[in-house]
């Protein structure tokens, strides 16, 4: 089973002028139905993170038990086709807990 995704979002939902029209909500001081139009200041975003933040952020890294090489072998296997699903090894992790 192969599952594409586009990532190119649909284009009513990237433009919050033509979402807030399609919803029928009224921009910021404007009166019920009527939409106006909003000048973006610039493209990007600047995000600070607390210490909390970070220090959270590197203790769930290093104690991860993400398995990474494990993620990349099971990704080419879905991508080559040849992924089987053993559905009685399922079924007994289910019983099993």
């Amino acid at each position: 089973m192969r599952i594409k995704t586009d990532p190119t979002p649909h284009p009513k939902l990237a433009d919050p002028v033509a979402l807030r029209r399609a919803q029928g909500t009224p921009s910021q001081g404007g009166a019920p139905g009527e939409v106006k139009q909003v000048a973006a200041s610039s493209d990007s975003v600047k995000v600070t993170l607390s210490a909390k933040a970070r220090e959270l952020a590197a203790t769930s890294e290093a104690d991860s038990d993400f398995d990474q090489a494990k993620v990349e072998r099971l990704r080419a296997s879905i991508d080559r086709g040849d992924f089987k699903i053993d559905a009685q090894a399922i079924a007994q992790k289910i019983v099993e807990d």
